[in-house]
């Protein structure tokens, strides 16, 4: 405040050819104008709850490491299968981000076989914005390049449910990343609410494919999938958040799987996960642990159970 007045005395001092205050003993004008109160700050723009595995609908600079394990059976054995995700997302704009995603698994079918993989790498982009001062909307869309681990038509048993037991970990909700034999473009939009402590956030998404290679493990010439889901989330503290996600994947056309059993068509599951927040200068990194398991569905059908640790990163 003391500061203030002497910037006010300096400039209607500087204003009448004089010397401020604090520079010469001449007696202050009496008719100078009272300078006029400060206005308030504007309150801060509610900002929705971080995602345990939806969207961010936000143009941000962005690192992201999600490490996932999951567990379940595939044709009655055992099997559990880690997974490591790096993406990251540049901010063109206030409004427009480009993103890119990549990452390696490990398969392991107890007492049995064990195999490595990689995922198709996806790129794309993102359009956000704020819809009044409670609500985000975003839409995106991006290509899967079809280069992953077990592409082509020779590719063994081993990885083929390599492939399958990663899609079941990630909820079946990234297809697009393990269908190593298709070209998917996958696109969405989403609507995020903020309200003082409580966010909710719904998303959709299309995907459809085109196979490019792979007739013979591949036997569907095309596909469209869809996933969707729900987030609710609470923050108790600024360094403490809780989040619940409800998450669907569903198959629009029928693949010849479908067609074998009805049960794969479709996938429900449920996970809960807390988030805390480390700040250091202009970086924010955001660590987060969740569990999730399928409630109906194929992944039910399979008993797969998930854990994730998730650490992204705001610059």
């Amino acid at each position: 405040m003391a500061f203030g007045v002497l910037t006010t005395t300096a400039s209607s001092a500087a204003a009448q050819g004089r010397s401020p205050s604090w520079e010469s003993s001449a007696p202050r004008s009496t008719d100078a104008v009272a300078p006029s109160p400060s206005k308030p700050p504007s309150p801060e723009e509610p900002r929705p709850l971080l995602p345990l595995l939806l969207r961010v609908p936000r143009s941000a600079d962005t690192l992201r490491v999600d490490s996932t394990f999951g567990f379940g059976e595939l044709g009655d054995k055992p099997v559990r299968s880690s997974l490591l995700l790096l993406s990251g997302s540049h901010r063109i704009t206030e409004s427009f981000a480009l993103n890119a995603r990549w990452g390696v698994h490990d398969y392991v079918e107890m007492g049995g076989a064990e195999r490595a993989a990689t995922t198709n790498p996806t790129v794309g982009g993102l359009l956000a914005w704020r819809l009044g001062r409670f609500f985000r909307v975003a839409t995106a869309a991006s290509v899967a390049l079809p280069i992953g681990s077990g592409s082509g038509s020779s590719a063994s048993t081993t990885l083929r449910n390599a492939n399958r037991s990663a899609g079941f970990a990630r909820s079946a909700y990234d297809g697009a990343l393990f269908a190593v034999n298709d070209l998917g473009v996958p696109v969405g939009a989403d609507l995020a609410f903020a309200y003082r402590r409580f966010s909710a956030q719904a998303e959709v998404n299309v995907i459809p494919s085109v196979r490019v290679q792979g007739a013979r493990t591949s036997p569907d010439p095309s596909r469209l999938n869809s996933t969707s889901g729900l987030l609710l989330g609470y923050a108790f503290l600024p360094e403490l958040e809780l989040a619940t996600e409800l998450r669907y994947q569903r198959f629009l056309s029928t693949p010849v799987a479908v067609e074998k059993d009805p049960t794969q068509r479709d996938s429900l599951t449920v996970a809960a996960g807390l988030r805390t927040q480390l700040v250091t200068g202009s970086t924010r990194i955001r660590p987060g642990l969740s569990y999730s398991r399928g409630i109906a569905g194929a992944i039910a059908a399979n008993h797969y159970q998930m854990v994730g640790f998730d650490i992204p990163v705001a610059f």
